[in-house]
């Protein structure tokens, strides 16, 4: 321990001695490892750090998959979800959830609220400890139930102004007067979602709602019980339901809740904690670049403590300690850039990625930086170390006094192929970034299937207890759209179930006229939406065939529109206007009710950008009248400014009546892509870090090799050598180096780049434009970066270098 001390107040004072090299090398690695810490901070959010709940990787998420009708997962009907609790054992607790809008009307300003509506085990399976109150009991997840509600933290904060006396009041949610028995704590989460209200799930059913409402399931695993012991289990109880109750052929499929949760960004990060660690690469071998440089003028000191009984291995560890200590000051300013990277990400990263409000820098954080820094120490430091502590290098340096002696060839290779390792490692970074570059160029230029320019957006929830008869319903959104259309600027107003790129889908089963009845697992998924007749005006969906609706649909026989894949997929060289289907699945003995395509309209992105249109069938809203809708509002201003309007006209026809939600929709379109331009943004934001490092190594080793080589260049120049010769020779050198350092680059990059293959869109991840401009790209910075000191070389008085020792 004393000698380490010893090591480490000697280290303090060289590398005090040397501030400039002291300041360069703590940047570059700061750098380096202020990269990695921001991304793994993230990373340990979103991946690492355990759920908010108790035990949460007992916690999983169980849904209903169909993969042979390309249906990877869905939710199921609650009478399936039923006989999933009965029939299963491996689970302690199981608990199905449904969310949806309710309106709260308190004072002079209706709110829509987020609701989940959860069986009385939903809570304490989580294992959450309420701030005040309790949860649901069983009795209170009975239909016929008095109605009661448990209430978030920040909703509670923010419309009740945290008053502890509201336990026990009544709020009013859609017209009914719903008890508060419990608020919940200021942490709770549930993976992301935005939660503000719990109710029981059986008053659903009881005040109005569908009979059997589709449900998400959650459960927690019994102890001992893993994920796939589980799925084999649920394997069989679908089976057994298929076979009992011909339920579609649907098939139970367990998730653990993370793996859930993150299945869309995992890639991602993965992708971004690559690229900030070949940074840090970069960084040490710039490092370590310039740490052969310091040793190359500290050599007759490393000589005289080798005289004077110093070992090799004593010589090492006194290197080797400087190294760490650099790494250490490197983490400790990375982790000052980190704090405040994380503060930007956290600003422009998109909500779809989730658990983000959990990121911090926390314990684990702290000691990964810790690990990353001595590491890196370790890693840049111990070439150099080994070869300034050779013996014969320590005995040449003693031999000449530490003049000029030129470098050796062992020690030029190592600065040499450090300097290739930085270029082969910016390719391989610059060309992923290229690729994600031209790849999100390819989606922004994707037709979505509408015209989002001018379009404003809202959502419209109406509360079953006061709009309980589709008439109702029919006549609030007749007179809204009327109010709507009379205003100054509107060119069209209309509703949909479901926007485009909001990744809301609701499928059936579809049966064509005249086609052969499938057995039920074999029937094919359309989705389906509810519009009225001014939607498609209203986004500019072009109609290809036939006609849109009119107001005689809502009497007359069933109507529906359907996209081109739909037409194309069932009626394949047909014209599929006047064609007829069903949907569900048909009983035998119950009589068909056929439905008329009226029209063809043009195919629209509803879950990707980068997702070809679907098969989609459109119903008049007239007929099926739901009661919550999107409003879509085309106007020739701008839309962000029709917001009041939007609102004053929903108020003048029910002031009870709140609309959520209000967004453009170029502002969907544009959240749709935000995590392809996050990852864009980052990659190129390193990409041009390592592009810079490269170019400052380049620069360092080429600086370096003038200075060694100063009486050579003097001796070229007396022997008839011209200026010009001089450069073209120093430049020659960087750009062989850069050469060697592309060609590995491209061979790393073949195998790296198709391992984000499911990343990118549009291009190959060989594109050959892309690895050829990148490679010229790198060719031509390393001749830049070698010219300055290739200018200085022939700028030499020949006198003056050959007196040069």
């Amino acid at each position: 321990m004393e000698e380490l001390l010893r090591d480490i107040r000697h280290g303090a004072r060289m590398l005090a001695s040397s501030p400039g090299f002291t300041i360069i090398a703590i940047l570059a690695l700061a750098l380096g490892i202020g990269a990695n810490t921001a991304i793994f901070t993230v990373v340990n959010a979103v991946l690492l750090r355990p759920l908010p709940f108790e035990e949460p990787d007992r916690l999983v998420q169980i849904w209903g998959s169909d993969p042979t009708r390309g249906v990877p997962f869905h939710n199921v009907f609650h009478s399936d979800a039923c006989e999933w609790r009965k029939q299963s054992r491996s689970f302690q607790a199981m608990s199905a959830c449904t969310s949806g809008p309710m309106n709260l009307v308190q004072g002079d300003q209706p709110e829509r609220l987020d609701t989940w509506r959860v069986n009385a085990n939903f809570l304490p399976m989580l294992g959450v400890k309420l701030l005040r109150g309790r949860s649901f009991s069983p009795e209170e997840d009975r239909p016929g139930a008095p109605p009661v509600v448990v209430m978030t933290h920040p909703l509670w904060q923010r419309r009740f102004g945290s008053d502890p006396g509201i336990l026990g009041k009544t709020i009013n949610l859609d017209g009914t007067p719903y008890t508060v028995i419990g608020i919940l704590p200021a942490d709770f989460e549930f993976t992301g979602r935005t939660i503000d209200l719990f109710t029981p799930l059986a008053g659903t059913e009881a005040r109005g709602g569908p009979t059997d409402i589709t449900v998400t399931v959650f459960a927690r695993l019994k102890p001992g019980v893993s994920l796939d012991q589980s799925q084999t289990e649920m394997t069989t109880v679908g089976r057994r339901l298929q076979q009992f109750r011909g339920s579609l052929g649907v098939t139970p499929r367990v998730w653990g809740l993370r793996d859930f949760v993150v299945r869309d960004v995992k890639q991602s990060l993965f992708v971004l904690m690559a690229a900030v660690g070949l940074v840090l690469l970069i960084a040490c071998a710039n490092v370590a670049n310039l740490l052969l440089a310091r040793a190359g003028m500290r050599q007759r000191e490393l000589a005289l403590r080798t005289a004077l009984g110093a070992s090799r291995a004593r010589i090492v560890r006194q290197l080797l300690t400087e190294s760490a200590m650099l790494g250490l000051a490197g983490g400790l300013a990375g982790i000052l850039l980190a704090y405040a990277g994380v503060r930007s990400l956290l600003t422009i990263i998109p909500g779809r990625y989730p658990l983000l409000s959990e990121a911090s820098i926390d314990g684990r954080v702290l000691a990964f930086t810790l690990l990353v820094s001595l590491a890196t120490g370790i890693i840049f430091g111990l070439a150099p170390a080994l070869a300034s502590s050779r013996s014969r290098a320590l005995h040449d340096a003693l031999k000449e006094g530490g003049r000029g002696s030129g470098e050796s060839i062992s020690r030029a290779r190592l600065r040499s192929t450090l300097v290739v390792s930085e270029v082969a490692l910016a390719l391989v970074l610059l060309i992923g970034a290229g690729l994600m570059i031209r790849s999100f160029v390819e989606l922004t230029k994707i037709n979505p299937g509408f015209n989002p320019k001018g379009v404003l957006t809202a959502n419209v929830n109406l509360p079953r207890s006061r709009y309980s008869k589709p008439g109702q319903r029919v006549e609030f959104f007749r007179k809204l759209f009327a109010e709507l259309r009379s205003l100054p600027g509107v060119q069209a107003a209309g509703a949909t179930t479901s926007l485009p790129l909001t990744q809301h889908n609701s499928g059936t089963g579809f049966i064509a006229e005249g086609r052969p009845i499938p057995p039920p697992e074999q029937i094919p998924i359309v989705w389906f939406r509810i519009v009225n007749s001014d939607y498609f005006r209203a986004m500019e969906v072009p109609l290809i065939r036939g006609r849109l609706f009119q107001e005689q649909d809502q009497t007359g026989p069933p109507a529906a529109l359907v996209n081109e894949t739909a037409a194309r997929r069932f009626w394949p060289g047909e014209d599929a206007v006047g064609k007829r289907f069903t949907t569900g699945i048909p009983r035998p003995g119950t009589p068909v009710s056929w439905i008329t395509v009226v029209g063809v309209v043009g195919g629209l992105r509803h879950m990707e950008l980068h997702n070809p249109p679907e098969a989609e069938v459109f119903w008049p809203y007239q007929q099926l009248a739901p009661g919550s809708v999107s409003v879509a509002v085309r106007t020739n201003s701008d839309p962000e400014g029709f917001a009041s309007q939007l609102r004053k006209a929903v108020a003048a026809i029910d002031k009870d009546q709140p609309i959520s939600r209000i967004r453009g929709m170029e502002e969907i379109v544009a959240r749709s892509i935000a995590p392809q331009r996050l990852s864009v943004l980052l990659l190129g934001i390193f990409a041009g870090l390592a592009l810079t490092l490269a170019a400052v190594g380049i620069y360092g080793v080429i600086s370096f090799s003038v200075t060694r080589r100063t009486r050579e260049i003097g001796v070229r120049m007396t022997l008839g050598a011209r200026a010009r010769d001089v450069v073209a020779m120093v430049v020659g050198q960087a750009l062989l180096l850069a050469l060697v350092g592309v060609a590995i680059g491209l061979a790393a990059a073949f195998v790296v780049t198709r391992l984000m293959g499911s990343l990118l869109f549009g291009v190959s991840a060989t594109d050959p434009a892309i690895l050829a401009g990148v490679s010229v790209l790198l060719v031509v910075v390393a001749a830049l970066a070698s010219y300055l000191p290739a200018r200085r070389a022939a700028a030499v008085d020949p006198l003056e270098a050959l007196r040069y020792e």
